[in-house]
């Protein structure tokens, strides 16, 4: 993966690991959405659209990298998540025989735990882990800590709590 985010201002392109990208504020995407249907029916549609995304970037990664073992991957993906102006991330997975996850994220650009505010971040490491896993895995709780600006989410198994 690219260390750096790629730039061509004579061709109006960004870029990151080759993939073309446009800047915008997700956070005010997310406010003006749970404006126009309200923040249930934008929940829904951001967890939807962003499981699908963290899904098919797993299956980028695993398709180019066969083989490679879970933690490279997340390491991969905590980069992405610095990269693209997230926050910093780290995940601690369990030890059980349920797949289940552990996120936080520090210094977070969305800091939101209410509406499509609080699916954006975490329906795309639920989509990504449950396709690395293949085991769909759902949020069971977020929560954010002004004090130390951190926001944690715990994922699970669908159906298991």
């Amino acid at each position: 993966m690219s260390t750096y985010i790629e730039l061509d201002e004579t061709k109006g392109e960004l870029k990151l690991q080759g993939r073309r990208y446009m800047l915008m504020s997700m956070d005010a995407l997310c406010v003006h959405l749970d404006s126009l249907v309200g923040s249930k029916v934008a929940e829904v549609i951001i967890k939807k659209l962003e499981f699908e995304e963290g899904s098919e970037e797993a299956k980028r990664f695993y398709k180019a990298h066969p083989g490679t073992e879970i933690k490279e991957f997340i390491d991969h993906m905590i980069r992405y998540d610095s990269l693209t102006g997230v926050g910093i991330t780290s995940v601690k997975l369990s030890n059980n025989s349920e797949p289940s996850a552990i996120i936080q994220i520090s210094n977070p650009f969305i800091k939101m735990t209410e509406g499509s505010s609080k699916a954006l971040l975490f329906s795309w490491w639920c989509g990504a882990l449950s396709s690395a896993f293949n085991r769909e895995l759902d949020v069971e709780s977020i929560d954010y800590d002004a004090t130390n600006d951190i926001l944690t989410c715990k994922l699970g198994c669908r159906g298991t709590k």
